[in-house]
């Protein structure tokens, strides 16, 4: 791997050579991320949640979870009177 952070593509359309060395950086960047990721989750399991969950909220609302869980509590209602009804009209 050539540096600390992501990788960076050249520009334009890369040789065999570059887009191997390229992915091979890449691939090495995952991996240190993803060792860092479960160290610090089995270490340190609160400050792993944490981070987890700060990288998941950069991308997800906070309320997403929330209006997930009361769409998903409506559906479930609905399904369980569907089978209540249906075991007792037989």
């Amino acid at each position: 791997m050539t540096g600390a952070g992501l990788p960076r593509r050249q520009r334009g359309r890369l040789n065999g050579a570059a887009e191997t060395a390229y992915q091979a950086d890449l691939r090495a960047f995952c991996d240190r991320i993803l060792e860092i990721y479960s160290t610090l989750v089995v270490a340190r399991p609160d400050e792993g949640r944490e981070l987890c969950r700060q990288a998941i909220l950069k991308y997800v609302p906070a309320n997403a979870v929330r209006d997930y869980e009361q769409c998903l509590a409506a559906i479930r209602e609905d399904l369980r009177q569907a089978i209540a009804a249906r075991i007792s009209s037989q």
